[in-house]
């Protein structure tokens, strides 16, 4: 048996925290493991990281080999390729019954998970066990487990150390529901479908702590190695934007809007690199960080280890400085090239793809974004005419689902008349949201190599009734090209018209840009970035309280339902918004299960309203209540029954929490996920201590639900938004087959929409019409036709039967 492996020990019964190695399922090489132990000041971290230097000597075979490789691959155009060979990998590795030698990285915390001391020294590993992210988040999320506790303290301090990494500026993000998180260089990334709970950020935040602690370790003993350096591009926003734009991606909720956050920061972010040297990481907004806790998986932490080994032993470090600068260039160039390589792979099979699917009609709408994207980026670089993608770039663009990069390739790339109805849709868009145009115009500039356009801006006025007036200038290969000059009640705002108006004449569209001032009557309120509410602003009573972006009502609706502050407005903006089906999943969350008291009955209420009409939403609000409660997701019991063309499908819905399961009501359906979703909101409805809306989604053929059981009324549905009317009335069965199409018509600056609503009543087809200037409008003028038509129809059927 090798020297640093020994037999391991009898076990003994202690109250010592077991170290846990946490890895995906099958995981042969495991570098570390991890215990916490709370105590009354906080927490002590310990890393155990597998001994690789005594097992692998330097300009040793297996050592020229790893440094060949690197890193170890798992997948992708390199396919899986171990950086060790596999019978070194078995004899290093961690395992669960045997003792191994290893680095132990030990850090204290204090509750705050501010650093009180940090220990790296040498240790043998007993006991160690292996579990992968499936069973962590189970046995979190059930108190009988006997490492629920453990792992508890382990979530408790990742929550404490993310928290004190984003109040310090690390750009960091997880949404485990959607899948999405950043990666220590500040990148979003997708996350496997296995990771997608607590125990990724256990790991990931016990990780980043250990590799901090070496790198401050190390610099202060003026220890030679390397260092993971980082560092932003010119033209990446201020941090504090950046990290707007991630709560503000994470708190909409759109997927959209994360894989646009993804493009941009590939854009904007250097590739970290290795050094003998501190140079600081930006992405994690740290002076040192170092990898040393997978050395069987990278070369990097395995001469990080070197060196450390060989100054706690007391002897000289085995890389002189010049060498351990040519090993960090080795690496960094050959990640460099990797990247480079699996680009061009990726970027020929994707050309070729969408070159094939652009070319062809089909339907598009079912694309997610990534893959429209390609197809779109093909189609507009080649000019390709296909109807249905132009059509499908149109709605995207109604939707506010293009991305910056997106609206400047139909904008500024594009040139067949076939695509001016997408120029046109993509321009009124902007125009939607303003502040869009910057972006688009310094996409533009970064993809061409030219500079960022340049605003001429100046003010007139009293500092309280300013009027702030702005042009935009592009400079490019072929001269200057210069908007109108736009005026506003605030700087911004008139930067944001100037932008529209300079965009506009590049694209050769007509300007839809305007002057963006007040009224005769008072100031407009000048947008801004949103400032953190204060409990003032969140129980302030204001009948005429303003508009609030989605951003800044979050963060009032959040501090609102945490600390129990209600006001009469702030409610029922939130009824309004459930109403209007403008709430996040995390938002229904809030307002169903933080806010308390009598004063938010309205918009609990308001809430499970809005996901009755809506029901998909329930599982979706189950999830997120799951995943902040640091819970095991909802599970569904279900069966059916009858022949596969009038199957009948029972589902029953369940959440385990406060130590036991809680149940919704079995409901029926002739649709196995219409059954799901009516369980999932009688769950919701029994979490939420609300009365349950849920009921069995039958077809009206004749069965026991062929009609409704209550004759709705004109009435009833007087005052009420027309839109959420025919929601309740799919769900209660009055009307089937449900849609809303759109067209648009006339010049980018005076586009007009016409809505069709479609729907059965009683297998006759239904249709109502409306036109507006906004889509909305066009969709509620639409939605009030068709209801005057179903009231019509359910009149005279009152009427007969009398």
């Amino acid at each position: 048996m090798p020297a640093h492996v020994s037999p391991a020990p009898s076990p003994a019964a202690d109250s010592r925290p077991v170290p846990l190695m946490i890895d995906r399922k099958g995981s042969v090489d495991r570098d570390d493991a991890i215990t916490v132990a709370p105590f009354d000041g906080g927490w002590i971290l310990t890393v155990y990281v597998a001994d690789v230097a005594s097992g692998v000597a330097p300009a040793s075979a297996a050592d020229r080999e790893a440094f060949k490789r690197r890193e170890s691959a798992y997948g992708g155009f390199r396919g899986t390729a171990k950086m060790l060979p596999r019978p070194v990998e078995d004899r290093l590795t961690l395992a669960e019954g045997r003792t191994c030698a290893t680095l132990r990285v030990q850090v204290t915390f204090d509750r705050a998970g501010a650093v009180l001391d940090v220990q790296v020294d040498r240790a043998q590993l007993h006991g160690a066990l292996a579990m992968d992210h499936h069973e962590v988040a189970a046995a979190v999320a059930d108190p009988a487990h006997r490492l629920h506790h453990q792992l508890c303290d382990a979530a408790e301090l990742s929550e404490v150390l993310l928290a004190r990494r984003r109040s310090q500026g690390a750009l960091a993000l997880y949404d485990l529901m959607k899948g999405w998180a950043t990666d220590e260089d500040g990148r979003l990334v997708r996350l496997a479908a296995a990771e997608r709970n607590v125990a990724y950020k256990i790991v990931q935040e016990c990780m980043i702590a250990a590799n901090t602690a070496v790198a401050g370790w190390a610099a202060e003993r003026d220890l030679v190695l390397l260092f993971r350096n980082h560092s932003a591009a010119k033209v990446a926003p201020p941090r504090a934007e950046f990290l707007d734009d991630l709560d503000l991606a994470l708190s909409d909720g759109s997927g959209a809007r994360l894989q646009a956050l993804q493009e941009r920061t590939l854009l904007v972010m250097r590739p970290a690199e290795y050094a003998p040297f501190m140079r600081g990481h930006w992405g994690l907004n740290l002076p040192g960080y170092v990898h040393a806790t997978s050395p069987l998986r990278r070369y990097a932490d395995l001469v990080v280890q070197r060196v450390i080994f060989s100054h706690i032993d007391g002897r000289p470090s085995p890389y002189a400085d010049c060498e351990l600068q040519a090993v960090a260039e080795s690496l960094t160039a050959g990640a460099r090239a990797d990247r480079e390589a699996q680009m061009a792979v990726f970027k020929s099979a994707a050309h070729s793809r969408a070159r094939r699917a652009a070319s062809s009609e089909g339907d598009y709408t079912r694309l997610d974004t990534r893959e429209f994207h390609a197809l779109l980026k093909r189609a507009c670089k080649e000019n390709i005419d296909s109807s249905s993608l132009i059509k499908e770039a149109v709605r995207r663009a109604e939707q506010q689902q293009l991305t910056s990069l997106e609206l400047q390739m139909v904008l500024l790339v594009t040139t067949s008349d076939a695509w001016e109805a997408a120029r046109a849709g993509c321009l009124s868009a902007i125009v939607a949201a303003p502040e869009t145009a910057v972006s688009v115009l310094t996409t533009h500039a970064q993809i061409n190599a030219l500079p960022n356009p340049v605003f001429s801006d100046e003010s007139s006025g009293s500092a309280h009734s300013a009027a702030f007036r702005s042009r935009a200038e592009f400079r490019g290969s072929g001269g200057p090209v210069v908007g109108e000059v736009r005026a506003a009640s605030s700087k911004k705002a008139a930067r944001h018209q100037a932008a529209v108006s300079l965009l506009a004449r590049l694209a050769g569209l007509p300007d839809p840009s305007r002057d963006q001032l007040p009224a005769a009557g008072g100031p407009s309120a000048a947008p801004g970035k949103a400032a953190s509410p204060t409990p003032a602003a969140a129980s302030r009573e204001d009948d005429s309280c303003p508009p609030l972006a989605v951003r800044e009502f979050h963060a009032l609706l959040k501090r609102g339902c945490k600390e129990g502050i209600a006001s009469d407005s702030l409610i029922k903006e939130s009824v309004r918004r459930a109403e209007q089906q403008q709430l996040t999943s995390l938002e229904l969350q809030m307002i169903l299960f933080l806010a308390s008291g009598e004063t938010w009955q309205a918009a609990r209420v308001g809430c499970l309203q809005a996901i009755a009409a809506a029901p998909e939403m329930a599982v979706s609000v189950l999830t997120t209540h799951a995943q902040t409660s640091a819970v095991a997701n909802p599970a569904f019991t279900e069966s059916s029954s009858g022949p596969t063309h009038d199957a009948e499908f029972r589902s029953r819905a369940e959440l385990t929490v406060g130590g036991g399961p809680v149940y919704g009501e079995e409901r029926t359906a002739s649709v196995k996920k219409s059954a799901r979703h009516q369980a999932a909101l009688s769950l919701l409805a029994r979490l939420a201590g609300l009365p349950d809306p849920s009921r069995d989604q039958l077809r009206a053929d004749g069965g026991a639900t062929a009609r409704p059981a209550k004759v709705p009324s004109a009435t009833a549905a007087e005052g009420r938004q027309p839109v959420m009317v025919l929601n309740e009335y799919v769900q209660s069965l009055v009307i089937s087959d449900l849609r809303f199409d759109f067209t648009m018509a006339g010049p980018g600056h005076q586009t007009t929409f016409t809505c069709t609503a479609h729907a059965l009543h009683e297998g006759d087809p239904l249709r109502g019409a409306g036109k507006a200037t906004g889509k909305s409008a066009s969709k509620a003028a639409a939605a009030e036709n068709l209801l005057q038509q179903i009231h019509a129809r359910l009149h005279t059927r009152e009427s007969d039967a009398a």
